[in-house]
């Protein structure tokens, strides 16, 4: 039996339904039930423990499933090369929403635009407005 504490959840758990993961992570069919119930339920879901656990493999399988169900994920995985590139993460988190730059407010906009790489070169985001 996998031991269901190596993943905490930081939500109330109420059983709600069966489901059945796209993927899978072998000996955390549990554990994945647990959060995704709590995910559906609107709750917020921390995996966390020791290193080697497989807490990637259990975030990246309740990414998977919650995709396949028709939710917007953002998400970002910078590769240790971007770490010097200061945006390299916001992109990738924004990207998915790059349709709705168009409807924000100015500073907003421009600073989306930026991060985006969609302002003409040279074009500096407020950092102000990166935060709103």
């Amino acid at each position: 039996m996998a031991r269901q504490s190596a993943v905490p959840l930081t939500a109330a758990l109420r059983p709600r339904v069966t489901l059945t993961f796209v993927g899978s992570v072998i000996g955390r069919d549990a554990v994945l039930e647990r959060a995704w119930e709590a995910l559906a339920g609107g709750a917020a879901v921390v995996v966390g423990g020791p290193a080697g656990i497989g807490k990637t493999a259990v975030w990246r399988a309740l990414v998977e499933r919650a995709r396949a169900e028709g939710w917007r994920v953002p998400a970002c995985a910078p590769a240790e090369s971007e770490q010097a590139l200061p945006l390299a993460a916001l992109a990738d988190l924004v990207q998915p929403l790059a349709e709705h730059v168009p409807g924000l407010p100015a500073p907003q906009r421009a600073a989306a635009e930026v991060v985006l790489h969609q302002a003409e070169p040279g074009t500096t985001a407020d950092e102000r407005a990166l935060g709103a």
